[in-house]
């Protein structure tokens, strides 16, 4: 599958980008290894974050570009039926 590479890719490149995991990066330079193993796990807690993230905010956009307001009639605003 090579979207899925080239997604994966594209993921791991904005991860090195992203300061926070540069600072994480930079602070295991020194570490024992199984510090470094367990900073593997949590880049890639962060970037399931960074996922569901992106994929929430996606989503609130379709159902922003979704959402239709009902045209309102003076009879219907005027009965008390509505808000105004």
């Amino acid at each position: 599958m090579p979207g899925r590479m080239d997604d994966e890719d594209k993921q791991d490149s904005m991860a090195r980008e992203n300061p926070y995991i540069k600072d994480i990066i930079d602070a295991a330079a020194n570490r024992p290894e199984e510090w470094k193993e367990t900073l593997v796990y949590e880049i890639r807690d962060f970037m399931e974050f960074l996922k569901y993230i992106g994929a929430r905010e996606e989503q609130e956009k379709h159902e922003e570009e979704l959402f239709t307001v009902a045209p309102v009639t003076k009879h219907y605003k005027h009965s008390g039926c509505g808000n105004g």
